[in-house]
């Protein structure tokens, strides 16, 4: 399905800033509230979200754009001066 394909392309991405992303949604859930047992599981709910949405975000407007640029400059540069 769709969302496959798109957890599929940024796992590299989410692999990368998970902990970041769950690190300061906890801090800032800390903050904002009183965390309590009971509570454990939305936290854990939200947190993991946060993590998979922020490595989302940070493969399309990171990972996926520096992928393109090298595609087409660096190896588009060396293949140009590789022919005669």
């Amino acid at each position: 399905t769709a969302m496959k394909a798109v957890l599929g392309r940024a796992s590299y991405s989410v692999y990368l800033v998970h902990l970041i992303a769950i690190g300061i949604t906890f801090k800032f859930l800390s903050m904002a509230i009183i965390l309590t047992p009971s509570l454990s599981f939305p936290v854990w709910v939200l947190t993991c979200s946060m993590g998979l949405a922020a490595g989302i975000f940070a493969s399309i407007w990171l990972e996926q754009p520096i992928i393109r640029y090298v595609r087409t400059q660096l190896f588009a540069a060396r293949t140009s001066a590789a022919s005669p």
